[in-house]
């Protein structure tokens, strides 16, 4: 595509800087639409399976990427969204529903809306890409990390638990039982808890598990523990966090600490966390669709760890808890 940039005529004594100024200004505003312009209009559909903060920051951050690299929504970029509220038959009933409109990608936020997806997937095979899932291989989503050889690709968000635990021996020394609520129908989460088990035993640490399958269950998971723990720890599962104010109401009751494995967790109140940043995690995310939307094959793009991790602190909830953050740490963490 040709452009003419006219220039008015004038006299000989005209300002060379304002039309200097002027030609830069308009073929930086070419420069901008002709980037768009080039790219062909592109579908996507994007699911998560729970409403919580840190998994609309994954998503966030996946439409940030698209719009950085000239996808802009309603332009040449039509996003379909649909969040499951933790029900599992409307994970399915969302997968189903993408599929009939086939997109170009699917992006599957958390390892249930990813297993949906890809059960539902089989025959027609669309591009997928997963995000924050914790274990692709153990969730049967690829054979694969380095080639998944599939259909589907995407990123992984596994927390970095040794960390984490020796960051929690920092704050509580003295620290002997963590209580642990997770959903047993989540596979990202026992992936998780075994992990902290087995590194916990290191710490000389006891862990005391109190399953929760849906979001109601989890205020009476937690007053199983209270008396049992001297501090809970939430890993990253979506049926915990989404209910994370019905624990918070029975840990600042009885003071007793409250670990996360997400920043936004902390933002609702919890005392500390170590944690993946959510939104890195939506652009390395959103890296993989672009990727695709120019004509890669997921085949052709290994499985990638997102692993831009950050401390987080919340001042108010330490307070409550009696518990004091060491100086350097607390230097080093953002609060919350």
């Amino acid at each position: 595509m040709k452009y003419l940039i006219y220039i008015p005529k004038t006299n000989l004594k005209f300002n060379f800087s304002f039309y200097g100024l002027y030609i830069s200004i308009l073929v930086f505003f070419i420069g901008s639409i002709s980037q768009g312009q080039n790219l062909p209009n592109k579908t996507i559909a994007i699911t998560q399976i729970a409403q919580h903060p840190s998994l609309d920051l994954i998503r966030q951050g996946i439409i940030d990427e698209l719009k950085d690299q000239g996808y802009h929504k309603d332009k040449n970029l039509q996003i379909y969204y649909e969040n499951a509220h933790g029900n599992i038959t409307s994970a399915t009933q969302i997968a189903q529903k993408f599929i009939g409109i086939h997109p170009d990608v699917i992006i599957a936020i958390t390892t249930p809306s990813a297993q949906t997806i890809f059960k539902a997937n089989q025959a027609s095979k669309i591009p997928m890409v997963f995000s924050a899932v914790t274990d692709p291989l153990g969730a049967g989503l690829v054979t694969r990390l380095d080639k998944p050889s599939g259909f589907v690709t995407g990123i992984i968000d596994f927390p970095p638990i040794k960390q984490q635990l020796l960051f929690i021996k920092k704050i509580m020394p003295d620290i002997k039982r963590i209580g642990v609520i997770y959903n047993p129908g989540e596979i990202n989460a026992v992936k998780q808890i075994q992990a902290f088990e087995k590194h916990a035993q290191a710490f000389g640490l006891l862990i005391i598990k109190s399953p929760a399958s849906k979001t109601s269950d989890v205020f009476s998971a937690t007053q199983y523990l209270i008396h049992e723990v001297d501090a809970i720890y939430v890993a990253n599962d979506n049926t915990i966090v989404s209910a994370l104010e019905a624990i918070l109401k029975v840990t600042f009751e009885y003071k007793i600490p409250l670990f996360a494995s997400d920043g936004e967790s902390v933002t609702r109140g919890a005392l500390f966390a170590l944690a993946n940043n959510q939104y890195q995690v939506g652009r390395d995310t959103g890296k993989q669709v672009i990727k695709i939307l120019q004509g890669s094959l997921p085949a052709d793009l290994p499985v990638l760890a997102s692993n831009k991790t950050e401390l987080y602190f919340n001042e108010r909830s330490a307070k409550m808890c009696m518990i004091k953050i060491p100086f350097m740490l607390s230097k080093q963490a953002q609060q919350k």
